[in-house]
Formats: C-alpha cells, sequence, structure tokens
C-alpha cells in the first residue's frame, strides 16, 4: 500500500468585519469598518495575543446574512481557526510601515529570531513579523 502526500498551498482567506456608514456631526457620510478577532490558535499565539476571525467557505453565507441560522451556529462563528488547516512563515519587518506596499512584503525571509527556552511555546519578540494563511492539499483556490 502506498501513499501520497502534498504540502499546503495558500489559498484565499475571509475574515470577519462589521462596517456602517454614518454622518459625522459636519454632515459627510463616513464608512467605517473593523476585522473581528478572537483568542489566537496555537500558531497565532506564537505571535500575537489575538487573531482575526477567519471564515471557513461553508461559513461565508451565514456571516454575510445570506442564509438563515440559529443562535448555536452563529455564536460558533468567532472560534479559532484550526492551526492545522493554517501555515506560517516569517517575512521582513517592512510589512509594520504602511508606506511599503510591494509583492515582496510577503517572500518568505530568514527567521531572525530564537527562543532563549526550550518551550515551544515562547513567543518571538514583538517586532518579529510573519505572514499566516489559510492551506489546502490540494484543488483549486475559491
Amino acid at each position: 500500500m502506498s501513499s501520497t502526500s502534498r504540502a499546503p498551498t495558500a489559498a484565499f482567506m475571509a475574515l470577519a468585519g462589521v462596517w456602517e456608514n454614518w454622518h459625522l456631526p459636519a454632515g459627510e457620510w463616513v464608512r467605517s469598518f473593523a476585522i473581528v478577532t478572537t483568542t489566537p490558535n496555537e500558531l497565532c499565539a506564537k505571535i500575537h495575543n489575538r487573531m482575526p476571525v477567519i471564515l471557513k467557505p461553508e461559513a461565508r453565507a451565514v456571516w454575510l446574512g445570506e442564509e438563515p441560522a440559529e443562535e448555536p451556529q452563529l455564536k460558533a462563528l468567532p472560534a479559532p481557526y484550526p492551526s492545522d488547516e493554517m501555515i506560517c512563515w516569517p517575512v521582513s519587518a517592512r510589512v509594520g510601515n504602511v508606506k511599503n506596499n510591494d509583492s515582496s512584503l510577503i517572500e518568505p525571509v530568514a527567521a531572525r529570531w530564537r527562543s532563549r527556552t526550550r518551550s515551544s511555546s515562547a513567543r518571538p519578540p514583538a517586532r518579529c513579523s510573519a505572514i499566516i494563511s489559510t492551506s489546502r492539499i490540494s484543488g483549486p483556490m475559491s
């Protein structure tokens, strides 16, 4: 019996968000939004104390109100995305500056930090940057 394995590949991800249109006191319309966050999964906890709510494809229509849902289903949506369905790689600290906006920002760079302890739960310094993406074992991006 033989088995085949494939490395995960990056896939698009949808983040849960809320938005609103409102008037400034001077009468100007403003469109504002926020990305909803949750407690981090094991992968993201190494980088930050929260993470965006990442919606699985089957949950997107419910989040957007395109499909009806019961209260327990809605309350389950902000759960941390499973670590084993994500990939992470270090990127340049340039991602922390809004003046930078080019495709090189997502290119992997050598990790510049090492834990001073043997614990795998040690956090990198605050200046560490990483890209985290949902992953797929095979198939087209949707």
